[in-house]
């Protein structure tokens, strides 16, 4: 008779055993590293589904626009976004901006910049570290 009470929840965890659930978008990261970040960063293409590289689309020159905005000094430029008026996204400091541009690039677009252009899919082919990782190398870029 009491293992009628666990049925449902048993019932439950089998029927959702097979489903795996998105990763969540702004989901707190790791602690990263920007030695690691800095080399995840200079690699042409990233995870298993081949996505481009940070460097493929942007350039550490202020003066050299590729796809996207230079990111020569994205550390200090972040807290800037993240305390404008004009900023749309829900990120609070430029640790948060960094993460919230990567996995949600429609999150805010930069001034000057079109939508839809930058990679969408940063979220499911990059690891939370490797998300981390490219944070804590971007804020190092002042």
């Amino acid at each position: 008779m009491r293992f009628l009470n666990f049925l449902p929840l048993f019932l439950l965890l089998t029927g959702c055993a097979n489903v795996t659930p998105p990763r969540p978008t702004c989901a707190p990261l790791p602690l990263g590293d920007a030695a690691r970040g800095k080399i995840l960063y200079e690699r042409p293409v990233l995870g298993s589904n081949v996505a481009p590289g940070c460097i493929t689309c942007h350039s550490l020159s202020p003066s050299v626009l590729l796809v996207g905005p230079s990111l020569s000094d994205i550390g200090s430029r972040a807290e800037v976004f993240v305390a404008s008026p004009a900023y749309t996204g829900r990120a609070k400091t430029a640790a948060d901006y960094l993460h919230e541009s990567i996995v949600q690039p429609e999150a805010y677009v930069a001034p000057g910049f079109k939508s839809g252009v930058m990679y969408q899919k940063f979220n499911d082919d990059l690891t939370p570290q490797e998300i981390a990782d490219l944070v804590a190398y971007l804020l190092t870029l002042r």
